[in-house]
């Protein structure tokens, strides 16, 4: 799935991160994103928002649960019953498949090579390094995170084995 650099994929936050975002992390999934300002590279995407919102949300329901039920109602014609043009007139469910891989029942833990220092980031997304309290994101409350020394007084943080900042310890500043 590719994303763009907004909510709920990639709020406006340090590193980018949002929960979601850490969720697909821990389970191995990369989703690229698009290059910023650039809605035209998910143009399928953004062509479906047209009718979702003429026949979705315009009027708005009365209270939420009945937006909702719109939504959902536009979701299941748009996908099973809606012929597509770019596949050859087939509604999109009739080409869609599940996944043969099936989502694990816990996220496993992340592995760090023996030389990395971890951290588990606390409840207020603060990590201590080596004897401070450092800020990186509420994203990553209660994830494994890990540092390796790049350089003299430079580190890189790591969350999986995605290089999400970098720590200069001199200063204790981190750096997306």
């Amino acid at each position: 799935m590719r994303t763009d650099h907004g909510a709920p994929f990639a709020p406006p936050a340090f590193c980018g991160l949002s929960k979601r975002s850490v969720g697909w992390s821990t389970l191995g999934s990369r989703p690229p994103r698009l290059a910023p300002g650039r809605p035209e590279q998910h143009g399928r995407h953004e062509r479906m928002q047209r009718p979702l919102k003429a026949e979705a949300t315009r009027p708005p329901a009365p209270h939420q649960s009945a937006q909702q039920a719109r939504v959902a109602r536009f979701g299941r014609e748009y996908n099973a019953e809606r012929p597509q043009e770019a596949l050859n007139y087939r509604p999109p469910a009739s080409r869609s498949q599940p996944s043969a891989r099936p989502l694990p029942a816990k996220r496993p833990a992340p592995a760090y090579p023996g030389h990395y220092l971890v951290r588990r980031v606390s409840t207020a997304g603060t990590f201590r390094f080596p004897t401070r309290q450092l800020l990186i994101s509420d994203t990553l409350r209660q994830e494994a995170s890990a540092l390796e020394e790049s350089a003299a007084g430079l580190w890189s943080i790591y969350c999986d084995d995605v290089r999400r900042a970098r720590l200069n310890a001199r200063d204790c500043k981190l750096y997306a």
